[in-house]
């Protein structure tokens, strides 16, 4: 069995297919394992979520975007606008694929209400923070705290101060953090590396014991698919 980690999707549904070829996925044998983010920017989020819920193997972390509509979901459901925030982070485009009407002045005002299926408010409010494995290999989407103390939800969605610390104790080489020294391998997304200093292709990256997978398929990038095993990638097209 292999166990395929998959990047940010952000609604990117064409991407997810492509890297998904790309790594001879068998939905027979293989495990999926998903950093959170699969909605918002791109205009098919209903449809990455369909297709990720035939999938029959799956790990599904939560990311900062995907909280941004377990909280609407938590909401009235009369209600005629979302958070201006989510809206400037690409809500409007999630809601969209769902089939609600927005006010074409106002981003974040809904002109009619649209259908969230049972099923895929379900796989919202299903989404976990982070998975440890039994080798000891943690999947999570933003951060954990440095040394492991608040372990919270929210702080692990948002958090981007682990990978900075990566990179910097990388440079010194030497990791000091518990963070980094509790586990074999993290793999994370959240923080995009389209302007990753030093490569011209967008690639996934490691700093200490962590590896980055999020290359950018919400903006201009390709999605990664990583092998957690080999640490073998593959890309969409």
């Amino acid at each position: 069995m292999r166990r395929l980690i998959i990047g940010d999707i952000h609604g990117n549904r064409d991407a997810l297919l492509s890297a998904l070829e790309a790594s001879n996925y068998d939905p027979t044998s293989d495990r999926l394992f998903f950093v959170g983010d699969y909605i918002d920017r791109h205009p098919h989020s209903k449809e990455v979520v369909d297709l990720i819920l035939t999938f029959p193997d799956k790990v599904c972390i939560r990311g900062n975007h995907d909280q941004f509509m377990i909280d609407f979901l938590h909401q009235d459901h009369n209600q005629k606008s979302i958070s201006s925030v989510w809206a400037e982070h690409g809500g409007r485009s999630t809601l969209e694929s769902y089939g609600f009407k927005m006010r074409s002045n106002k981003k974040n005002k809904i002109l009619s209400s649209g259908t969230i299926p049972p099923d895929h408010v379900d796989f919202y409010n299903s989404l976990i923070p982070y998975q440890v494995t039994p080798d000891n290999k943690a999947v999570l989407h933003g951060g954990f705290d440095l040394n492991l103390r608040d372990m919270s939800a929210n702080y692990i969605i948002w958090d981007r101060l682990m990978w900075k610390t990566a990179i910097e104790e990388h440079a010194r080489g030497q990791a000091t953090f518990s963070c980094f020294t509790r586990f074999q391998m993290l793999f994370i997304g959240h923080t995009n590396l389209l302007s990753f200093p030093g490569q011209q292709e967008c690639l996934p990256q490691k700093r200490l014991n962590v590896w980055n997978i999020d290359t950018g398929a919400g903006f201009t990038g390709p999605l990664t698919i990583m092998d957690m095993d080999t640490e073998e990638f593959w890309q969409s097209k």
